[in-house]
Order: structure tokens, then sequence, then C-alpha cells
């Protein structure tokens, strides 16, 4: 499929700054070839954004869903009443079957695990009613989300909260305590995970648990079109042909895609060992350098009248030389997107999509 005539990519130089994520200067080039259709969908990205603060995480996801625990049946005490599993209807709640863990859900105070919704008395415990024996526990989602945050009460020994396979500790609380763990992952997930860190703690809690996904998508495929995708809540038609991977995002946390560090559009063998391995880590739509970007929103509480919007579509070519090409070849309904490279932590080249929404 070739460029539309006249069309002009941007390439993405690198400028020399200090910091180790660079912004860059744009400058004109020309971008004439054919673009291939790359393999297919891949699911990685990285954009993780941490927060200790409720206040913080919940001006940084928007709006989302917070369940108090309020509502919902006492089902024990200090001492008894434990389930395996309890289901609040998009997530649910179960004990890690290979640790003997469990929950409850409590309405009073006991042996420091406490409530910590303003007004509210109920809460959710890991508790094994045993002890010596650790609470672990696990949170299963229906649909995939992009943000978690719970206060963790009387973790004593720490908890560790793993998410798509990375570990996160939260302190030990000391004994009645309470710290605020949120956390903001792009490649999305299902499952959230809470083990005692260390030693043995039989009981702790959470409460004012908080989920869900920002109301802002980056879409990926490998040419214009109208393809169609559906993350959970809302379906979205897209200005994207075949939509080979979505990811949340946020204007504060980006999606952080790998750039091939020599050139890999074509076969990998031609590059020997080393190079094949990196080719495998890339994403898959960008293995053969050529892809299209778009961000799609839906956003009913802020634009009741206009709740999907969509950015420009974006045409995006990476050289051999490590310069990435891109060119507006669409417009949007207003939301703007465009490619910005830099390095990572470890010096390794990226590529990201910040946008702005009118009105934001």
């Amino acid at each position: 499929m070739s460029i539309p005539a006249g069309l002009l990519g941007v390439a993405l130089l690198v400028a020399p700054v200090a910091a180790q994520q660079m912004d860059l200067e744009l400058n004109p080039t020309g971008l004439g070839q054919d673009f291939a259709v790359p393999s297919p969908p891949s699911t990685y990205a990285v954009g993780v954004q941490l927060f200790t603060n409720q206040a913080d995480f919940l001006a940084a996801t928007g709006a989302i869903n917070c369940e108090d625990f309020e509502s919902w049946p006492t089902t024990g005490d200090c001492t008894s009443g434990v389930q395996s599993v309890i289901d609040f209807g998009p997530f649910r709640v179960e004990g890690a079957s290979d640790e003997g863990g469990a929950v409850k859900i409590l309405d009073a105070p006991c042996t420091g695990n406490h409530n910590t919704t303003p007004g509210g008395i109920k809460y959710l415990s890991g508790d094994t009613d045993v002890a010596f024996r650790n609470a672990q526990i696990d949170f299963e989602f229906d649909d995939a989300t992009c943000a978690w945050g719970a206060y963790i009460i009387d973790a004593e020994q720490g908890i560790e909260i793993t998410i798509n396979g990375n570990v996160y500790l939260v302190p030990p609380t000391g004994d009645g305590g309470e710290a605020f763990f949120g956390i903001i992952d792009t490649g999305m997930f299902v499952t959230v995970e809470l083990r005692v860190a260390v030693g043995s703690d039989s009981h702790y809690s959470i409460d004012d648990v908080c989920y869900g996904c920002p109301e802002c998508f980056l879409v990926v495929g490998n040419a214009p079109g109208s393809g169609s995708f559906y993350p959970g809540i809302h379906e979205f038609h897209t200005q994207v042909g075949t939509v080979q991977g979505w990811y949340g995002t946020l204007m504060e946390v980006l999606p952080t895609f790998p750039l091939p560090q020599q050139s890999l559009v074509g076969s990998a063998l031609a590059h020997g060992t080393k190079a094949r391995k990196q080719f495998s880590e890339l994403p898959t739509w960008m293995q053969d350098g050529e892809f299209v970007v778009q961000v799609a929103m839906w956003n009913p509480t802020v634009f009741p009248g206009h709740p999907e919007q969509f950015s420009n579509t974006l045409w995006v070519k990476v050289l051999a030389n490590g310069s990435v090409l891109s060119q507006s070849i669409q417009p949007g309904t207003g939301m703007q997107v465009w490619a910005e490279k830099s390095v990572d932590a470890h010096g390794k080249p990226v590529v990201r999509f910040p946008f702005t929404i009118p009105g934001l």
C-alpha cells in the first residue's frame, strides 16, 4: 500500500539533553516507500505510574469505579466467617488456594484492622481464622483494567502486590496502620495478587478499592481504514484499518514501546543472533517498521453531547538509522496525537504517542 501522493513525514531526531527521557526536535523529511502489513497483534506496552496518596491516584485516573464494601452484607467477625471467594460483580476476591488464604467482610475493628471509608464501617479482610498461616488473596476482574488502588490495613509484615508479572512492595504498616497503594499500568491486567512480604501475617485488610481504565486508548493498526475494538467500556469505530492492539493511555501516563537499534525491517535472519533476539522483543506490529496509530476517547461525563472522540490518524515509519517518521494523514474530532522518540532508563530507544484533548 502506497502513501498518498504529496505526504511529508516528520523525522524525530535526538536532541542533546541531560535527562534520560528526551523530547525531540521535529524536522521535515520525505516519506515515500510502500507499507507492508505487519505481524499479528502484540500486548507489549510499558507505562506504569505508582501512587501512595489516594487523592493523587483519583486525580490521575479520572472517573473510575470505587468499591467501599458498605452495601455488602457482613460475612464474619474477628475470629470466624471466612469464605474462599466473594463475588463483587465486576470482580471477585478469593483466597489463594496454594496458601490457604480466605476473605470476609467485617463491620467492626479487629486487632488493628479497620474501615477507611469516611463515615463507613465495613471493609474487606484477608483472614485465615488460623494463627501463623498467611492470608494470601487475589483480585480477579471480568474485564481488563488499567488502574487499581486501595488502602492496605494492618499489614505488619508488608505486602507484595503482583500485577502483570511485576512485584510492588507495600512496606509494613505497623499494628493498626494503613497505607495507600495505587497503580496505573497501561499494559492492562485482570489479576492483582496480594502476598505477605516476609514472615507470617494471618490477618490484614483492604478498603476503598478503586479500579478501571482511563477513557482514552491508543489504537494501533497496519493502515488507515475503519477498524473497531472493544476494551470493555465502549465499542470504538476508528480510522485504523486492521486493529492490531490497543493500550489504555493518559496524557500524564503514556504507553512506551521499544524501537530497533538497527534496521530490522525485512528478514531478521540477515542480522545475526543478537538482532534476531532484539527483533523478537519488539511489538509484532512494529517489526516491519510501519504502522498507524490513533487515540480514541469515551467520556460521557465530561462530554455528554459528544462522548466518543478521536485524534488524527498518524502514519509512522521507523527507519534503518533509528529515525522515526510520522505524518498526520486523516483528521479526527479535534484531539491531536504525535510521535515522540526518547531513550529509556537503560539507554534503549523507545517511542511514545502524546496527545491533547480540546477543553481539558
